[in-house]
């Protein structure tokens, strides 16, 4: 019998569901900010991305990282280590 080990698999919960709050643009740099007016996101926070045009973020499991007020944000993987290079994606 073969047992298979997941060694750093990580697994995230939901505690709660926020109110959708709207991206207005993306910009394409390294890393890139998304703009969102009046987003209550605090560095830290896990969000799921639903987004349209920039498909490859749609559906991207994230961390928020350095909020700018409550106008912009930056996302990187879960980890948080680094944030994501928008560059070469689509628009």
């Amino acid at each position: 019998m073969t047992i298979h080990i997941n060694a750093g698999l990580k697994l995230f919960m939901e505690s709660a569901i926020a109110a959708p709050t709207t991206v207005t643009a993306i910009t394409k740099a390294a890393p890139g900010v998304l703009s969102a007016a009046g987003h209550t996101f605090a560095n830290g926070d896990v969000v799921l991305l639903e987004i349209q045009g920039m498909v490859e973020l749609h559906g991207y499991l994230c961390k928020v990282v350095n909020v700018v007020a409550s106008t912009s944000f930056q996302v990187a993987g879960v980890d948080g280590t680094a944030g994501i290079d928008t560059t070469l994606f689509s628009t």
